[in-house]
């Protein structure tokens, strides 16, 4: 029987191959338990991808619409921040108007003026809030406010009440009525947006949402015209004439609680959106924890067999390195021992 030997050079190349090989296999488990999933998709699918391509396509629409479904809902509880704070302002100086203008004092009614024409610059900074990028209530020209800013508002009301002649309270608020009304002066002058987009938003394959409302729809006209009226008084509107800012301040009392009424309405409204919103998010994760946990049964790689093989490679390799360590101090008398 006669025995084979293996030339130095040879056994060299053989140690690269096995090196080389291992090599490989610590980085595909390396990759495999970084990222997940098999590292060789086609021998993971036998070649057949078409159901891949299929779960993939569904969960970047399901991103697609929860992306859409999270910018709606910001949009959606920004605007109802904005209309609660403007209640809020709204209630609190409009029952001050009713209660404290039954006199002309003109210290009692210059503070009320002077505080309604704060609350009014606070309105329209409110109804310029931004959010998901862009300003909430001005339809699609999202890139700017959607108003003109409170003291321009005013200044524009004040020349068309000059232009009028407007000396008493009943004219005032008729010169302000009519700047307010769609084709007035609140269209080309005061609202700096543009109409709403008529695209609703998708967020399901079978749902969509609409465009968030502007700051042009009647609801907030009528806002803005009531609280226009008290802080034109602060602005100096009918200055000298007691008795007729008393009068336009109870007017602008009396429209600011009635358009409180309005924008409840408006608030209810987004609040039935948001639970659409909210039942839309819930259905659409579980829509995406369902494919991918199909996507992990097709390419998946095991986290603990994946870990495992990759101790078991780690230590074939020690054992390599420390078979070559000793065959390179090999000598002539250790090889005769």
């Amino acid at each position: 029987m006669s025995a084979t030997s293996i030339g130095t050079l040879a056994q060299s190349l053989m140690l690269r191959s096995h090196n080389a090989r291992l090599r490989d296999d610590l980085l595909v488990a390396t990759r495999e338990l970084a990222s997940g999933q098999k590292d060789n998709l086609i021998v993971a699918l036998r070649g057949d991808f078409d159901a891949m391509s299929g779960i993939e396509s569904d969960l970047r629409r399901t991103d697609s619409f929860l992306r859409n479904v999270s910018d709606q809902m910001l949009r959606y509880s920004a605007a109802q921040t904005a209309f609660s704070r403007l209640r809020e302002s709204a209630s609190g100086i409009g029952s001050a108007l009713l209660s404290n203008t039954t006199s002309s004092d003109p210290n009692q009614l210059g503070s009320l003026a002077a505080d309604a024409h704060a609350r009014f610059q606070d309105a329209v900074a409110t109804l310029n809030t931004a959010a998901a990028g862009g300003s909430l209530f001005a339809g699609a020209a999202s890139d700017g406010p959607a108003l003109a800013d409170a003291d321009t508002i005013l200044s524009h009301l004040q020349a068309e009440i000059a232009l009028a002649g407007a000396a008493t309270a009943a004219d005032v608020a008729t010169v302000v009525d009519a700047w307010f009304a769609p084709g007035g002066g609140f269209d080309t002058q005061g609202y700096l947006g543009a109409p709403a987009s008529a695209v609703a938003v998708p967020i399901t394959d079978t749902q969509n949402v609409p465009q968030m409302i502007t700051a042009g729809t009647s609801e907030v006209r009528d806002f803005l015209a009531g609280f226009a009226l008290s802080a034109l008084t602060g602005a100096g509107t009918l200055n000298g004439n007691s008795q007729e800012q008393a009068t336009l301040l109870r007017a602008s009392g009396e429209r600011l609680l009635a358009a409180d009424a309005k924008l409840v309405g408006l608030q209810a409204d987004l609040g039935v959106q948001e639970s659409r919103l909210n039942a839309a998010e819930v259905e659409l994760k579980t829509q995406k924890d369902a494919l991918q946990t199909a996507r992990a049964d097709l390419v998946g790689a095991d986290p603990f067999e994946t870990a495992t093989r990759l101790q078991e490679v780690e230590g074939q390799l020690e054992l390599l390195y420390s078979m070559t360590s000793r065959l390179s101090r090999l000598n002539l008398v250790d090889f005769l021992r």
